[in-house]
């Protein structure tokens, strides 16, 4: 990622019609909570997902340009992260391959832990102990996130981390709206119709995308234009994953 391309995000919160209000109240989110915690006490959890790929976009594009205002040395510049999986579940290489690269793309300091989600950010804190914010790609209508605001800390029995939900008012198109309008790679299984990303045994692609007239037959994930049918390729569990 380069000066340009974070030049353009800041521009778009100036210019798009669409996103730009939203867009303006990320960035100044993610400014406050390096600001509130300190640049090197901020990390952000990605999986690959399109909700996490918009926040690893901006969280390099804030920490960048807070670098250059405040003068700081960017030579060894990288954002710090984590990725917890689930030990028991069989990853899709589409995402592994999509985590690899952005990694790279964005220099980031990714910590793999296997999971569960509470032992994982258990491991980290005890490896990290200064780390106290975590950046997510929440947004409401997810499992669990009626209640949470742009700062929401864990529950008392979860690991000290104050969770930073900046795009928590975004909808499924506003994030397709960024991620196109900027060309931001994503993972490539949102190209075969898949618009939620899960475990393997709980994901496939969106039925209402489905398009005999395409290679893969399914239209990509930013053709979906009814918000409420994104989790439509999730399956209940297992066993109904089996009898398909």
């Amino acid at each position: 990622m380069n000066d340009k391309e974070v030049d353009r995000v800041f521009d778009l919160a100036q210019s798009d019609p669409i996103i730009g209000k939203k867009l303006k109240s990320t960035i100044s989110i993610i400014r406050s909570a390096i600001r509130i915690f300190g640049k090197n006490n901020v990390t952000i959890s990605f999986n690959g997902g399109k909700d996490c790929t918009v926040m690893l976009h901006l969280f390099y594009a804030v920490l960048w340009r807070y670098y250059r205002q405040e003068g700081e040395e960017d030579k060894d510049f990288e954002l710090p992260g984590v990725c917890i999986s689930d030990p028991e579940s069989i990853t899709f290489p589409d995402i592994e391959s999509f985590i690899g690269s952005s990694v790279q793309t964005y220099s980031v300091r990714l910590e793999k832990i296997p999971g569960p989600m509470k032992e994982g950010l258990e491991s980290y804190k005890l490896k990290y102990p200064s780390v106290n914010a975590l950046l997510v790609g929440t947004r409401v209508g997810d499992p669990h996130a009626d209640d949470l605001e742009s700062f929401s800390p864990c529950d008392d029995d979860w690991p000290a981390f104050m969770r930073v939900n900046a795009i928590l008012h975004w909808t499924y198109c506003d994030v397709w709206h960024f991620l196109t309008t900027l060309n931001i790679p994503y993972c490539s299984l949102y190209d075969r119709g898949y618009t939620s990303l899960g475990h393997t045994y709980n994901t496939v692609p969106n039925e209402t995308l489905r398009d005999p007239t395409t290679a893969c037959g399914y239209q990509p994930a930013y053709m979906l234009k009814d918000s409420h049918k994104e989790r439509v390729g999730r399956l209940d569990s297992k066993k109904q994953y089996k009898k398909k």
